[in-house]
């Protein structure tokens, strides 16, 4: 709920990838004359794919839950990644990325 809300997307669409990327209610909330704040918070459709893409493929290789519903603060941190420009920022990021997979991982395994 935190990403959907979070990203200004339909909850049904980032849990299920289906219906409309955007509810009604958030279509109706963003008007033609946004402030820059605003329009450098929409959600990049492609940027989310790709961070889906990401975050799945390294919790399968960490041979963990590749789930996005049990993985939406991973998701969301991905998200944030794919949007920066500095390399060396994104290479800062990915490492702590690649530490929380891995401590999630070591985490459920406990549980199991």
């Amino acid at each position: 709920m935190a990403l959907a809300k979070g990203l200004g997307v339909s909850l049904l669409w980032v849990v299920a990838g289906e219906g409309p990327m955007q509810s009604s209610r958030e279509k109706t909330a963003m008007k033609p004359a946004q402030s820059t704040e605003a329009q450098s918070r929409q959600m990049d459709p492609q940027r989310l794919s790709a961070a889906i893409e990401v975050l799945e493929s390294t919790l399968k290789l960490a041979g963990a839950d590749p789930s996005i519903a049990r993985n939406s603060d991973l998701l969301a941190d991905y998200y944030e990644l794919l949007g920066h420009t500095d390399p060396v920022q994104r290479a800062r990021i990915a490492a702590v990325l690649n530490q929380r997979v891995m401590e999630r991982v070591r985490s459920s395994e406990k549980v199991a």
